[in-house]
This record gives structure tokens, C-alpha cells and sequence, in this order.
């Protein structure tokens, strides 16, 4: 008996058939796809507001309402969004876009960027306190007693390094808060750190707006081709670097060009080699 299976290639999303025999084979060989249900918990409304962000419905609605600043009230992104268009960023770099494949360079940098700063601020933050509280004080970390629970289904790498970014802005929040509520900063410097640390959250996701749908190759480029000069007008701030151009330089994690498999991405991160596991 001669039975045909399907699967999904985990790094090209592409279905290959594979035959077997026998109905042996075939039990032998079957696995199905794997599956892990993740979720998170967001303790703070500062981030959970960033996380929603503000549809322009929203934002129209907040415009006729108020009866000054109307102008300054604008739609703001969510992190739905965010995993909307980094997956469509993400399809591009597969297609061989070298815009694509730039722009998910920068905004890995600077995701990553942000995430450092952020942490740096919670242990300068967590220093501040422990320096300024007497010892016969004992403090607990802050939770609250009713967190939004996000359940995620993200097919992104970058999408997951934001979800990194968001729970630490959301930590360092948290610190914050605390710090104000026992008197080590006062309201006006804890409304100022909340509200930069949320704008992280904003800054980083901007940078997928660079990008712009064009379907250009880097065959495209090197012809110099309509569809190349298309591309160049609608990303005239982008200044394409020739390491980009002929896929010398990516990001760690960008996923494989279809086109150009061997094409290698730059690995930052040496902890699996270090320990051996690759």
C-alpha cells in the first residue's frame, strides 16, 4: 500500500511530499505538526494600553470629544499590528528583498537596543531602592491582582523579540510604580520614566514602517531594472548599503531566502556555540 504524506517545512513554509510503502512505514514515519500553547501576562495598564494601541476609529472618536488639542490625537499601533506587517516583512526577505531584508536588520538592532536599555534601567532602578531603603525594610516585588492575560500566536522571530521587550518595559514599570508609591520618586518623575518607557514599546515597532510592498528581488537591483527604480522612489529615505545588496550582511535571525539558500546571516549571539549545542 502506497501512501503520500504532507508536511510543513518549518523554515521555508513550504509543503513537501514525502512517499512510504507500507502502512508500518507510514505509522513509523507520521508526526504530526508540533504545537505549544504560549501566553503572557501583562501586570501594568501603561503597557497593556501600548499593547492595544489606538485604532483610528479610536482616535476619531477622541478628536470630536475633545475640545482642545484635537490635532494632537492621532492613531497609535498596537502589537497586533506589529505582528501584522513584521510577518509581511518577514515574506518579503524570503522573496530575496533586499529593502526587506535591511529594514528587519535595523529593527532587530533595534529591538535588541531598547531591551538593553531598558534593563539597564531596572538594575540602575533596583540599585536606587535597595540603596535608599533602610535595611529593616522588607520589600516584595509588585504584581497586579488582576493581569491581562495575552495568549500569542506569533509565526515571527522579531515578533517574539518585541513580546521580550514589552514584558521588560512592563517590569520596568513596575519598578517604577514602586518606587513611587514608597517615596523614592516623586509623581512627576515617575509619570515622565513611565511614559519614555512605554515609548520604546512605540519607537521600536516604527521601524517596520520603513519598509514598503514592492516585490523587488535582488536580481531586480543588480538589472537596475522599472521595478528596482520603483522600489528606490518608494523608499527614498533608505539608502541601501552593498553588503544588503548582495546578502553579505543579515540579521541573525531573518529566515532563509528562497532564491539564495547558502546565503549566511550574521550570528551575534555565540551562546550555542559556546556551549557546544551548535
Amino acid at each position: 500500500m502506497s501512501v503520500e504524506i504532507a508536511y510543513q517545512d518549518i523554515d521555508n513554509h513550504e509543503a513537501v511530499k514525502v512517499e512510504s510503502k507500507t502502512d508500518t512505514e507510514r505509522l513509523a514515519s507520521v508526526v504530526g505538526a508540533l504545537r505549544s500553547d504560549i501566553s503572557i501576562q501583562i501586570q501594568t495598564k501603561q503597557v497593556h494600553k501600548a499593547w492595544l494601541g489606538k485604532s483610528r476609529n479610536q482616535a476619531e472618536e477622541e478628536r470630536q470629544a475633545a475640545q482642545e488639542n484635537a490635532k494632537n490625537i492621532h492613531s497609535v499601533m498596537g502589537v497586533p499590528r506589529f505582528f501584522q506587517l513584521v510577518t509581511a516583512l518577514e515574506n518579503a526577505v524570503k522573496k530575496d528583498d533586499p529593502f526587506a531584508d535591511y529594514v528587519f536588520y535595523q529593527l532587530h538592532n533595534e529591538i535588541d537596543s531598547e531591551r538593553a536599555e531598558v534593563n539597564e534601567q531596572i538594575d540602575s532602578l533596583n540599585e536606587y531602592m535597595k540603596d535608599k531603603m533602610p535595611s529593616g525594610i522588607s520589600l516584595s516585588k509588585n504584581y497586579s491582582v488582576d493581569p491581562v492575560s495575552v495568549p500569542l500566536a506569533i509565526n515571527t522571530r522579531l515578533g517574539f523579540l518585541l513580546v521580550y521587550l514589552v514584558l521588560e518595559v512592563d517590569e520596568l514599570i513596575r519598578l517604577i510604580l514602586l518606587a513611587s508609591h514608597c517615596a523614592l520618586l516623586s509623581p512627576k518623575n515617575a509619570s515622565d520614566a513611565t511614559f519614555k518607557a512605554t515609548k520604546r514599546i512605540r519607537r521600536a515597532m516604527s521601524f517596520v514602517h520603513r519598509y514598503k510592498f514592492s516585490e523587488v528581488t535582488r536580481d531586480d537591483l543588480a538589472a537596475n531594472n522599472a521595478r528596482a527604480q520603483e522600489a528606490f522612489k518608494r523608499m527614498p529615505d533608505i539608502e541601501l548599503p552593498d553588503e544588503f545588496k548582495d546578502a553579505t550582511t543579515r540579521s541573525a535571525l531573518a529566515p532563509t531566502i528562497n532564491a539564495r539558500p547558502d546565503a549566511l546571516n550574521v550570528d551575534n549571539d555565540n551562546f550555542f556555540k559556546a556551549s557546544g549545542i551548535c
